[in-house]
């Protein structure tokens, strides 16, 4: 069995994102879920670059790099896989680089039906090449 937990991006859009919070709701869900399937395999999925509009302007949401910091330490806690969709993604600005491919929505945060496409394409080649290490 293998579970995926992808989330991040709508805490990291929290103007009241507390990391301590968010961790021991993260901590919770792993355990819960090792106590409810133990033999499932666990991969948590970084988010992406993202960015806010402020004064007309799109920034970078500099929140996400707390979101995965905690998803990172949650993981190594509970001995799961880690997949960094930033990274998949090709890293920093990878964001304005999809949405000029047409693959991100306008808001720069959320994928449109090709984006969604290709981080499902990245995902799977991930845990082909996992599994060819193997």
């Amino acid at each position: 069995d293998l579970v995926i937990i992808s989330l991040g991006t709508n805490e990291s859009y929290d103007s009241n994102y507390n990391g301590t919070a968010f961790e021991s709701e993260v901590d919770t869900m792993i355990s819960k879920i090792k106590r409810t399937i133990p033999q499932a395999n666990i991969i948590i999925t970084l988010p992406s670059e993202n960015y806010k509009l402020a004064n007309g302007k799109h920034i970078e949401n500099n929140t996400v790099d707390k979101v995965a910091a905690v998803l990172r330490s949650q993981a190594l806690k509970h001995n799961c896989a880690i997949w960094d969709l930033c990274a998949a993604m090709g890293g920093d600005g990878s964001m304005l680089e999809w949405y000029e491919k047409g693959w991100v929505n306008k808001d720069h945060v959320h994928f449109l039906k090709a984006g969604y496409n290709e981080q499902g394409y990245l995902l799977f080649e991930a845990i082909n090449k996992s599994l060819e290490q193997d």
